[in-house]
């Protein structure tokens, strides 16, 4: 379990590491004619006794369902057999789950998925024909044998809170993470996050409750929706609605309660004390806010209200902080798109910091798509 993160945090060894080694060792033994010994068995032999007691009626569902199948295609259900195409099917089965391989030898396809609904499963492959062989097991209860055959609990204790963050950028996710995130969805403005993805974020977070940051209105159903689906009620969804809202939140996040209630409360009351706005070239020529634009300016805009409008990024930019009274905040915080040129960033940073003398600048590259420019203003 030591030789990676994840298997150390779940406990377990990687089996199928494991198998590929031995395989590549008897190739070496069968290049040198030497004699092959028996490897055993990795850990505790299986047996045919599982014990139930290890998953009570209050333990979490955190790992899913080990399910594999073989599935023969049947011609009444998919016409002739030779003409049917797997690969639509093998790509819906991809988004039910995790470590999901599957193949067809003929009419018959093998599968094997790590799922927290099997039901779905079984009943996608069923339009496409019959079982043959059915295997679905409970990962919480092999993650408890795996443990106590080894004899090893994991490195990581169970938190108490776990944090989920929506962010797209690289300099974002890494200042997301750096503040206490454990996971980093990737979404935000027009790449909306499938609840999927919400979904695989919090099986990979070893903690007893979830605290998660969608950063944008967009955003928000698809992560409580999640939270529905993932059924176990540790998700509390906090609606943030902007980069800068998820940033103070992290920044001056309180957990010593361990009151879930209580700390969404502070959350929103940081958040209310934060301005966010971003500037973004317009992709047509229009009014709104009362403010002319013509296609392919710089619009500065906050809370969905456009402020401003400019030929450069840099003088939108400054318009808009200009907007939001970045004079009245003491930290700035300037966070650059990825289509930003360093040099123009220094320069804003700069002119920004010479008109607003009493407020903190802070520049960061976010590498954020859309957006040219993020303001945080606290």
């Amino acid at each position: 379990p030591e030789l990676l993160a994840v298997l150390a945090e779940a406990g377990v060894v990687d089996s199928g590491g494991a198998g590929l080694v031995y395989i590549a060792e008897g190739m070496q033994a069968a290049l040198l004619n030497a004699e092959l010994k028996a490897r055993g068995t990795i850990g505790k032999a299986s047996s045919n006794t599982i014990d139930i007691s290890s998953f009570t009626e209050d333990s979490p569902f955190e790992f899913g369902y080990c399910t594999e199948l073989l599935l023969r295609l049947r011609t009444e259900k998919t016409g002739p057999v030779e003409d049917f195409d797997e690969g639509p099917l093998f790509a819906a089965l991809d988004k039910m789950g995790e470590s999901m391989a599957a193949f067809r030898d003929g009419s018959v396809i093998k599968v094997h998925i790590h799922t927290m609904k099997p039901e779905e499963v079984l009943s996608l492959l069923h339009r496409y024909g019959e079982f043959l062989t059915l295997k679905i097991e409970n990962m919480c209860l092999q993650h408890s044998e795996a443990k106590g055959a080894a004899g090893y609990e994991p490195k990581k204790p169970r938190k108490k809170f776990g944090i989920v963050a929506v962010a797209a950028g690289d300099g974002i996710k890494k200042t997301f993470l750096e503040l206490g995130a454990d996971e980093i969805v990737d979404g935000g403005q027009s790449m909306n996050p499938s609840a999927e993805s919400f979904l695989e974020a919090f099986r990979r977070v070893n903690a007893e409750r979830l605290l998660v940051f969608p950063n944008n209105s967009n955003v928000i159903m698809a992560a409580k929706q999640a939270a529905a689906l993932e059924g176990s009620g540790r998700v509390r969804v906090i609606e943030s609605r902007s980069v800068g809202d998820c940033y103070a939140a992290l920044s001056m996040l309180d957990l010593s309660s361990g009151d879930p209630d209580e700390i969404e409360r502070g959350a929103l009351e940081i958040m209310a004390s934060v301005k966010t706005g971003a500037v973004s070239r317009a992709s047509r020529t229009t009014e709104r806010d009362g403010v002319s634009i013509r296609e392919g300016e710089f619009i500065g805009f906050s809370d969905g209200k456009v402020l401003t409008a400019s030929e450069t990024a840099g003088e939108a930019l400054f318009g808009l902080a200009k907007a939001l009274g970045a004079g009245d905040y003491g930290i700035m915080l300037l966070v650059s798109g990825c289509e930003a040129e360093l040099s123009e960033s220094r320069e804003a940073a700069e002119k920004l910091q010479k008109e607003f003398p009493l407020v903190e600048v802070i520049p960061l590259d976010g590498g954020q798509p859309v957006f040219d420019y993020l303001i945080i203003l606290e």
